[in-house]
């Protein structure tokens, strides 16, 4: 199995054990599923979604660019986004994981 490969299964392990913010870990297996051409496979959409619905918060390492105000302005819509859409994602990332692991 490719690194690729082990890098989204971490991803979704990340995910899933809570050692990765909700939002920077969908994004980060969407990049993956993208690296490895896999745009094509509907195991995927929950979390293509959910990183589309997301795509306007802003990623922790550029923050500090942006005001207080703002920040907790979408902080708090954001978070009521992620506390909603949560159960379907984290099932994504079981359903991923479970997929992928078996190729091994």
């Amino acid at each position: 199995m490719s690194n690729s490969y082990e890098a989204l299964i971490c991803a979704c392990e990340n995910v899933l054990e809570g050692k990765e913010n909700l939002i920077e870990g969908c994004r980060k297996i969407v990049e993956i599923r993208n690296q490895l051409n896999l745009e094509g496979d509907l195991t995927f959409s929950q979390i293509v979604g959910f990183v589309s619905e997301t795509d306007e918060f802003p990623e922790a390492d550029i923050r500090s660019n942006f005001s207080q105000k703002y920040l907790d302005k979408i902080d708090l819509e954001f978070n009521e986004y992620v506390r909603l859409a949560r159960p379907e994602v984290i099932d994504s990332c079981r359903k991923l994981l479970f997929k992928f692991k078996n190729l091994q």
